[in-house]
């Protein structure tokens, strides 16, 4: 049962257009898979032009908005915020810690009914959960919320980047290691007031974290992009223990974005720098499972 009411909040037109086009996105590029496309057939050049933005809040958000369970989840630093899909009213807002939420995206996760989403903080990212109702751990007259969820990634400073839900785990990067958690805060999780502290069920070393740079998590496999000493690469973990399963030299620097993918084949967007300035390139990794093989397109 959520806490909804009828405020004068009003979404940005453009994107709630965009993302409520007739199902849920539930955090980068939709899934965990990051497979996910938007195509409404109703926005053509005459609709986009007549749709009116409207301005939500006196800072900017950080982040992707996310939709799922009826709702919209607007990250800003030091809060994020729940809005009915449909009155745009607020529903709850969660209290954040102090740091940047710059380069991380919510991840909705119904089945543990938690929305997740990381934050830099001045000493280590913090992995942080959210009920979806806005019931657990919140104050239903001021529709504030406290976390259901925390978990440190690391003890090192590092950039936000976006978690990614699977099989009933939540993976999310630090400084220099790919973390898994129970999601459902079942295993490894102390509760103090409300608030499931959470230790992660394994840890493997991968390399430097990119701020907006996360896992995809398809097929029981964790592909995790990273850069060492100038050189990129991608890992695939097995989703269960950690165990690494292969790992491959990427061409390039560095990579741009989080991998997408599906059951045989995955890609990720990378970056080379040459003399001549920067070119982007395309990778795309086929039988992901028996290890890299790429195909490099330039753009």
């Amino acid at each position: 049962m959520g806490l909804r009411r009828n405020a004068p909040l009003c979404a940005l037109a453009m994107s709630v257009a965009l993302l409520c086009s007739g199902c849920d996105w539930l955090g980068w590029a939709s899934n965990a898979a990051h497979s996910g496309t938007v195509v409404d057939s109703a926005l053509d050049a005459t609709a986009v032009s007549a749709l009116v933005a409207s301005p939500v809040f006196t800072s900017p958000p950080t982040a992707q908005i996310v939709t799922g369970h009826g709702m919209l989840f607007v990250t800003r630093n030091g809060t994020l915020t729940a809005l009915d899909e449909h009155s745009h009213g607020l529903v709850w807002a969660g209290r954040l810690p102090a740091g940047a939420t710059a380069g991380t995206v919510p991840m909705v996760d119904t089945a543990s009914n938690t929305v997740f989403l990381a934050v830099s903080t001045a000493t280590q990212p913090v992995l942080l959960g959210f009920d979806l109702d806005g019931v657990r751990n919140c104050n239903p007259n001021l529709y504030w919320c406290e976390p259901v969820f925390r978990a440190g990634l690391g003890s090192t400073a590092a950039p936000a980047t976006p978690p990614v839900v699977a099989d009933g785990r939540v993976f999310a990067n630090g400084a220099s290691r790919l973390y898994a958690f129970d999601a459902a805060a079942s295993t490894g999780c102390t509760v103090v007031s409300g608030t499931s502290n959470c230790t992660p069920l394994w840890s493997s070393a991968t390399g430097s974290v990119r701020s907006g740079v996360g896992p995809a998590a398809v097929g029981g496999v964790v592909y995790d992009p990273m850069s060492a000493s100038g050189v990129g690469s991608v890992s695939a973990f097995d989703a269960g223990n950690g165990q690494l399963m292969w790992k491959g030299t990427l061409p390039l620097t560095f990579a741009t974005a989080a991998p997408s993918g599906c059951e045989r084949r995955t890609s990720l967007r990378a970056r080379r720098r040459s003399s001549h300035g920067v070119r982007r390139q395309r990778l795309w990794y086929s039988d992901v499972r028996a290890g890299l093989r790429a195909h490099v397109a330039p753009r």
